[in-house]
């Protein structure tokens, strides 16, 4: 997947540092070593039930949510930080309970 985001204008200065990871223990990872203004989700990371039309995929793909990530996640936005889902990232974490 190719990303361009656009950056720039009056507001340059201010800088901004874009960090990919990609399994939610690297998320989980990022979060516990420095602090980050905006989380943003455009994954498709759940447990994949109810539908066969996952069942290929779920052995290598389907995830349920740890206490890890509802940890790393809940401080985050406690911490007055913004989290933002992309498209099928509504659907992540459909383990949640909470």
């Amino acid at each position: 997947m190719r990303v361009v985001i656009l950056t720039g204008g009056i507001l340059a200065a201010a800088g901004m540092e874009t960090e990919l990871v990609g399994t939610p223990a690297e998320l989980v990872s990022a979060l516990d070593r420095a602090p980050a203004d905006i989380v943003g989700v455009q994954a498709l990371r759940f447990r994949m039930l109810g539908n066969e039309k996952y069942a290929p995929y779920r052995a290598e793909w389907a995830y349920e949510t740890g206490p890890e990530l509802v940890r790393a996640l809940d401080a985050h936005a406690g911490a007055g930080c913004g989290i933002v889902s992309l498209h099928t990232g509504c659907i992540c974490f459909d383990g949640w309970q909470g």
